[in-house]
């Protein structure tokens, strides 16, 4: 063990951390006392400060041999956590290298750096050749920390992390940390660390369910829009809308730094919001914060720009009624949920604003983009992409993956289908309008569903109009009609179209691919207290 004990501050100072990561101050006193350690944290948190603090308390920076293994899933992320480790560890005389996939050694920040690593952070698929091959001994490792545990397994590296943990030493320390619980993760800890510290306890309880269900019910959700940094502007006007659509009477946006405040402000403004944007002198008076005026009478509202380290803003920021927002980076998707569930509420993605208009081939297109941008589900995805973001560039990799997307075999040739066949590129033969019996062309999804047949996505109408049997005697307005039919079914809100409401029922237009679900999943539902009858108009 190193002599020198560096404490929380000074790990802090050398990531250049303004307050000290809640994952850091929960990690400090079992890395201390030598303990496992079993941690649920991603991207955003501050985690690449306990792995840095885990190497000064289990390493010796005299030993030359290599000592302590970080083992991620992907290579872009490796030298991301190598350079940070670097930095809290460097001025301590630790030597940190991140093998390529050409097996030569890099040393993040390495000017100063010399002789063989003595902390190595790599893919396992890499650095397992290298160990059996004898060019890295891990006969004398005293630390072991897995990272993205859900992603090794998700990107088909836990092949070669068990031979790595059969053959530790028994006195190597082990460090696993996971931006979700699953089963690799639950069976993980249940026999590698089963006397490991845990944290959260919430989350993460000293007896981990074998399939890692959920275990206690959940309360009222958090809406949650993922942007790149660049497009934090268009994210806050779609939750001012989303808010205004529940009636709320004011819409409080909290941010990380007043720059950041101010940015927002100025964007919210030109977009011909009335903001108030608050300016105090007073060290202790609260985050940095935007306000935005609503004509509703409602509860107001608060979005939270951006992932704070530790949870106790967050805690005050969702407190009391009104809907609540986050706004993160994708890279933060998974740590805000993390957050969000030790407050006992649900991270569900933003939809995107309700559409009342017929859209084109190629606006709708783009608008499902927009959703699926949405998702909380896109982890994996991003984190195999973005090595390409940086070679060819983020515009160049959409493109591509947009052609692809529109790319089919015909004749034997690969083509590439005109924007307006997209929505009918599922068509199949014979699947064309017939007669009924009054000599009328009847639609092929109608013969289809007479029969009790699935009906093919490309032969059927853009719209299906479904009728709800409640209306304005129920007080009933359209963003009730779409928070329960995104509710329940979890649909886009690109999904739905025209809405009027009637003294006693209502009619929404909603998209065909859909149409069936939310007729079966929404019959009888409760909207504004009362159970709701839905059924499909005439001729949808």
């Amino acid at each position: 063990m190193s002599e020198r004990s560096v404490d929380l501050a000074e790990v802090c100072a050398r990531l250049d951390f303004i307050e000290t990561p809640e994952v850091l101050e929960a990690a400090e006193a079992p890395l201390r006392r030598g303990h496992h350690l079993a941690l649920l944290a991603g991207e955003g948190s501050g985690k690449a400060s306990v792995v840095g603090l885990a190497v000064l308390e289990a390493c010796d920076p005299d030993d030359e041999s290599l000592q302590a293994l970080v083992l991620v899933p992907e290579a872009a992320h490796a030298w991301r956590l190598a350079a940070a480790v670097r930095r809290v560890v460097g001025p301590d005389g630790f030597v940190v290298a991140c093998p390529s996939a050409g097996g030569e050694e890099r040393l993040p920040e390495a000017t100063e750096a010399a002789g063989r690593p003595q902390v190595l952070v790599g893919r396992p698929s890499l650095l397992l050749p290298e160990i059996r091959a004898g060019h890295h001994s891990i006969s004398g490792l005293r630390l072991l920390v897995l990272d993205r545990v859900a992603d090794l397994q998700v990107l088909n590296e836990w092949g070669s992390v068990e031979p790595i943990l059969e053959t530790l030493p028994k006195e190597c320390r082990r460090i696993a940390i996971s931006d979700r619980v699953d089963p690799a993760f639950a069976r993980l800890v249940d026999r590698q660390l089963p006397r490991a510290r845990r944290w959260p306890e919430q989350l993460l309880p000293a007896v981990v369910p074998a399939e890692a269900e959920e275990t206690a019910p959940l309360a009222s959700s958090v809406h949650c829009a993922l942007v790149p940094s660049a497009g934090f502007g268009e994210a806050f006007e779609l939750c001012v809308s989303h808010a205004d659509g529940l009636g709320a009477s004011r819409v409080d946006l909290v941010f990380l730094s007043a720059e950041a405040a101010a940015r927002a402000a100025a964007e919210l403004a030109v977009a011909g919001l009335r903001v108030e944007l608050g300016e105090s002198d007073e060290p202790d008076s609260g985050p940095p914060l935007v306000s935005v005026a609503l004509p509703g009478q409602g509860p107001p509202a608060v979005v939270q720009a951006g992932l704070p380290l530790r949870l106790e803003p967050l805690a005050e920021a969702f407190d009391g009624e009104g809907p609540r927002y986050a706004v993160v980076e994708p890279r933060h998707a998974a740590q805000m949920e993390l957050h969000v569930r030790r407050l006992n509420r649900r991270l569900v993605p933003l939809r995107g604003r309700q559409l009342r208009e017929e859209l084109d081939p190629v606006r709708r297109y783009r608008m499902r983009i927009r959703e699926a941008a949405g998702s909380a589900d896109l982890m994996s995805e991003l984190l195999i992409l973005e090595p390409l973001f940086e070679e060819l560039g983020p515009v160049r990799v959409a493109a591509v993956l947009s052609e692809l997307l529109r790319r089919h075999d015909e004749g034997g040739a690969s083509v590439v289908r005109p924007w307006a066949d997209v929505e009918a590129a599922s068509t199949a033969a014979g699947w064309s309008a017939r007669k009924d019996r009054a000599g009328r062309d009847r639609p092929a999804d109608d013969r289809a569903r007479r029969r009790g047949e699935p009906v093919p996505r490309g032969a059927r109408q853009a719209w299906t109009q479904l009728r709800f049997g409640v209306g304005r005697r129920d007080e009933v307005k359209p963003g009730d009609l779409v928070g329960a039919i995104t509710g329940e079914t979890g649909i886009a809100g690109a999904q739905i179209g025209k809405i009027e409401v009637g003294a006693s029922s209502s009619v929404v237009d909603i998209d065909s691919q859909v149409a069936d679900e939310v007729l079966r999943k929404l019959d009888g539902v409760q909207i504004r207290g009362k159970p709701a009858r839905v059924r499909r108009e005439q001729g949808s």
